[in-house]
């Protein structure tokens, strides 16, 4: 990832932040927003998502709206932020993110290169936390993976939680040894009585 890119997701998280808490603030939700200043939902929740900035003179409209400055909207406020500082991501849990999709896909880091449309060396840096990936390339694995950005970047695959279909064997387990006890205890109870 290149500095322009972390500058931009690094703007772009603290504009989205920043502009839900301003709204919330004025006690609007996305959609009163958007019928009050005259634009459409979805502009409100690209804007709220990060995947965009209103253009200039909407934005300047918004700090007069809000009585804020400019600086307001893109000073990192840490209340306000959903995800850290760009800068500041750990390269070792990035690593240890993209080892865990390697991992869960199966491939080796050849083949998973070439399922990612990079170089083995690439991925090879990647692993050993000496480059991090592109916004545009974790967002690309993200989606041919079926993960969302937010997990990945809140590091939810790295938890040692069990996946759900592991609860449900274990209760299927139990329910079954629970019928099995009572089917054996009605069996031994009919030949007493």
């Amino acid at each position: 990832m290149d500095e322009r890119e972390l500058t931009l997701l690094y703007l772009l998280d603290n504009f989205s932040a920043n502009f839900a808490y301003y709204r919330k603030q004025k006690g609007f939700s996305q959609t009163e927003f958007a019928k009050t200043l005259n634009i459409s939902k979805q502009a409100v929740s690209k804007w709220e998502k990060g995947s965009c900035f209103p253009d200039l003179p909407r934005l300047l409209y918004l700090c007069n709206y809000f009585e804020i400055s400019l600086d307001d909207f893109f000073e990192e406020k840490p209340s306000h932020l959903k995800y850290q500082n760009p800068y500041a991501f750990e390269k070792e849990k990035i690593k240890e993110m993209l080892i865990v999709l390697r991992k869960n896909t199966g491939l080796t880091q050849n083949d998973f290169s070439r399922y990612v449309n990079m170089t083995p060396q690439i991925v090879c840096c990647w692993e050993k936390g000496e480059a991090i990936p592109s916004i545009d390339v974790i967002k690309e694995l993200c989606d041919k993976l079926d993960i969302s950005l937010d997990d990945f970047f809140h590091y939810r695959l790295l938890k040692k939680e069990k996946p759900y279909h592991d609860y449900l064997k274990l209760g299927l387990k139990i329910f079954i040894g629970i019928w099995i006890l009572l089917f054996t205890s009605l069996i031994i109870l009919s030949f007493f009585i």
